[in-house]
């Protein structure tokens, strides 16, 4: 299908118990992938529910180790110091595999839903401004490694309140969400000299399941009977949709196409 095969993908907002269907299917493909968590906690629940057979090719970490140090360092203290950094976190991948190829951006999708201008406050507004900071930062602690890859690409994934403000009222997330596609653009322009893709994959609203087996996103049977009569393809969107915009992006294959939005979302907002 595309040429993925003993390259080294790092995926935040992906594990817990349900593991995102990227990860599994990169796995699949060949690929050796790291969870990229927000505590080490989660990090654990996204390798241990993957399938034995690839348990040689997927770790996890805390991205950022100094968030929740003294949970980290319970769970793992042989691995997690007083001092680790996200720069340690991303050594040790290196160290395991032999390349950081793929940076996928998955984290901060939520605040979905409405949140109008009237109630929108600066706490709120703060939150959502942390989507595109994060993603930056990843991206940009990960370049050392992405300069030495054949075949470096980024992918931000968020929803696809980016695009025309989403379905919802929400300025706060329409303004988060536009970010990561404007900063995807620049970063195509800046990184691409360097042989680096820079993608995006903006998906409509996904109700279920979270990684942790919450209810997230859930609608009143009202709206969600109304969203789905705006979807031309006629249903709500999932995390199994992403998969493949995901996995091009990623591939060998894509090597000329960069500074790119695909919209998942059934037509939603067209």
């Amino acid at each position: 299908m595309f040429t993925l095969k003993g390259r080294t993908m790092l995926m935040s907002g992906a594990s817990g118990k349900y593991p995102h269907p990227v990860i599994l299917k990169a796995l699949e493909c060949g690929m050796n992938v790291c969870f990229m968590s927000g505590d080490h906690r989660r990090a654990l629940y996204g390798i241990a529910n993957v399938p034995e057979q690839y348990k040689d090719h997927v770790i996890g970490y805390a991205q950022n180790p100094q968030y929740k140090l003294k949970l980290n360092r319970e769970l793992a203290p042989d691995v997690y110091a007083e001092d680790s950094t996200s720069l340690d976190v991303l050594k040790w991948v290196y160290d395991r595999f032999g390349s950081i190829d793929v940076i996928v951006n998955a984290s901060g999708s939520g605040l979905a839903g409405m949140k109008t201008a009237d109630v929108t406050d600066k706490d709120y507004w703060h939150t959502a401004a942390c989507c595109p900071e994060d993603m930056f930062f990843n991206t940009m602690y990960a370049m050392p490694y992405l300069e030495k890859s054949k075949c470096p690409r980024i992918i931000n994934v968020t929803s696809d309140d980016g695009n025309r403000g989403g379905w919802f009222n929400n300025p706060a997330s329409a303004a988060a969400k536009g970010g990561v596609i404007s900063m995807t653009k620049e970063l195509a322009r800046e990184l691409g000299p360097k042989g680096i893709t820079v993608n995006a994959v903006l998906h409509g609203h996904i109700e279920g399941k979270d990684g942790d087996g919450m209810d997230i996103n859930i609608l009143e049977d009202a709206e969600r009977e109304k969203m789905v009569a705006h979807t031309p393809i006629g249903r709500m969107c999932t995390r199994e949709d992403i998969v493949s915009s995901v996995l091009y992006f990623a591939s060998e294959e894509s090597g000329f196409v960069t500074g790119q939005v695909i919209d998942v979302n059934g037509g939603l907002i067209l």
